[in-house]
């Protein structure tokens, strides 16, 4: 089994707050993993750490054997993150949300349309492309959300209440890239 997710001790506080408290997972790559519990339990306060959107107070998080605080920005690379709220840019047609964090992730300029017409068609956004993405639906939000998340072929991926805004067609796609 190769790991691609270590997790060992996490604890982090808000205030007066103790929301992880010596939290630990290890998730093989490959697996698919989720956390369930209560509004307020930590889940992503966890994944936010992942991400290193957060800091822990104490623990640490291994992708793929290697300390994320020690590789920084090129764990951030190999990590795809699709938010409980949409981190689109509002204003953007969905293929220039897709090509915008294309770049910022660095795809190489000669593999970019190619991946976005991908994506496009795979989370079947292309009859909305002259859609201003924050005028989509919130599941067709989220699916585009998951197209960027993906845009780089990052090694994991995170997913926070990925499904809440997807319709059932959303969900079925959603499984279908899980599957």
């Amino acid at each position: 089994m190769t790991v691609a997710l270590q997790i060992d001790g996490l604890f982090k506080r808000f205030g007066e707050q103790q929301v992880l408290d010596g939290f630990s997972l290890q998730v093989a790559r490959g697996e698919v993993v989720g956390l369930l519990g209560p509004n307020g339990c930590g889940k992503s306060t966890v994944l936010n750490i992942i991400c290193q959107l957060l800091k822990a107070d104490a623990g640490q998080v291994q992708l793929m054997g290697q300390s994320i605080s020690e590789q920084s920005a090129h764990a951030r690379a190999r990590i795809g993150y699709c938010a409980q709220e949409s981190a689109l840019y509002p204003d953007l047609f969905p293929q220039e949300n897709i090509q915008f964090f294309a770049r910022l992730y660095g795809v190489p300029a000669a593999q970019r349309n190619a991946r976005v017409a991908e994506l496009m068609e795979r989370f079947s956004l292309v009859p909305y492309a002259a859609t201003r993405s924050g005028l989509l639906s919130g599941g067709w939000q989220q699916r585009l959300s998951l197209a960027v998340a993906l845009v780089h072929r990052p090694e994991l991926l995170v997913l926070d209440e990925p499904m809440s805004a997807l319709d059932e067609a959303g969900i079925r796609v959603f499984e279908r890239l899980l599957g």
